[in-house]
């Protein structure tokens, strides 16, 4: 079953456990994982920047 996920105010962040980035046909990068606080599966929007050093993504919706 897919859910939406809830809209950026909402849940301005969200910690993944198990992540992993997938590239898709086009080049755009996204985060899939396991939702921590919710135990679901997670696939981001486009990844828009990447922080190596903090390990912190944000989304092409400003999700962090």
């Amino acid at each position: 079953m897919l859910r939406q996920a809830p809209d950026v105010p909402t849940e301005p962040s969200v910690e993944l456990a198990g992540w992993l980035v997938m590239e898709t046909e086009r080049g755009e990068r996204h985060l899939a994982g396991i939702n921590v606080s919710r135990g679901t599966a997670r696939v981001s929007r486009v990844i828009e920047t990447l922080d190596a050093s903090t390990m912190q993504v944000t989304t092409q919706s400003g999700r962090v």
